[in-house]
């Protein structure tokens, strides 16, 4: 009867220290993958912190591109007035009788 309960004393002492060491690895795995999910959420942070940052740069840029381009446009219609009213006939009459050939000023 002894026997049989020392033998089953060890063999549950045993499992028992399987099961601690089981424990143990399934305790570290726990920490590392927290820590793993930790610097992952960290870094999910700063990434849309990023492009938050990146969008309003980006919108910011269309909006003065938009400007800009309207600015152009409309500089690039005056341009063309004037040389449709500097190149008329009428223009160049006036032009005509305003200057004359020779040195006079």
């Amino acid at each position: 009867f002894i026997a049989t309960k020392t033998e089953e004393a060890q063999a549950e002492s045993k499992e028992k220290m399987e099961k601690e060491g089981t424990k143990a690895e399934s305790e570290q795995r726990l920490a590392d993958t927290q820590a793993m999910y930790d610097d992952t959420a960290e870094q999910k942070k700063a990434d849309i912190a990023f492009f938050d940052e990146t969008t309003a740069a980006c919108q910011a840029k269309h909006a003065a591109w938009t400007n800009r381009s309207a600015l152009r446009e409309e500089e690039m219609s005056g341009i063309a007035k004037a040389l449709v009213i500097l190149t008329s006939d009428a223009a160049r009459a006036l032009f005509a009788s305003a200057i004359k050939a020779g040195k006079e000023t």
